[in-house]
């Protein structure tokens, strides 16, 4: 399999277009456990190709060259070409302010998170929600899903009478639902 992607690397228009690769099949074909030990590479946007090539190809030319043979490392080898080119800050997300966030927001602008994998603002809203004087009585969570519409309603309903606060998750789980908690 790694000399399929390594060949499509190197043949046809690529390799006959661009000065930069070409001679690259044939090394390639000559130099497999080289370029093997790269593909095998737990870090391979990291990893030295075999020489020549360092010396003959850029920085970007190495990355449309690991795209073929790692697409799976292709969001790691951008984060680093854009960090060595335009700087550190294009690839670190800003920390996350949430009291500047709550002063831009108010009943009819609500926060809004949009998270990531593996991230959970869970604790610094509750932490915030408690130095704000919304502690447990006042601050209300729901994890939205099958049959949680209503319920949700209800809490909204109740925090406005009452001027307390709603979580509301997963809001995903129940898409459904989003344009009746737009109305709301």
């Amino acid at each position: 399999m790694l000399m399929l992607m390594l060949k499509t690397v190197a043949t046809g228009f690529i390799a006959e277009t661009y000065a930069f690769f070409q001679g690259i099949r044939t090394h390639l074909e000559e130099n497999q456990d080289a370029w093997k030990a790269v593909f095998d590479n737990a870090e391979p946007q990291t990893a030295t190709f075999p020489a020549p090539w360092p010396e003959k190809l850029t920085e970007f030319h190495n990355m449309l060259v690991l795209r073929c043979i790692r697409p799976d490392k292709v969001v790691a080898t951008l984060q680093n070409f854009v960090q060595n080119n335009l700087g550190k800050e294009y690839v670190e997300p800003p920390t996350f302010d949430l009291a500047s966030s709550f002063n831009d927001s108010n009943c009819c602008v609500p926060l809004i998170f949009i998270l990531t994998p593996g991230v959970d603002p869970t604790a610094l809203l509750l932490k915030f929600a408690d130095d704000q004087g919304f502690g447990a009585n006042r601050l209300h969570g729901l994890s939205l899903g099958q049959g949680q519409g209503p319920r949700a309603v209800k809490l909204i309903e109740e925090g406005i009478r009452n001027g307390t606060w709603v979580i509301l998750q997963n809001c995903h789980l129940d898409k459904s639902f989003m344009p009746t908690l737009e109305k709301v």
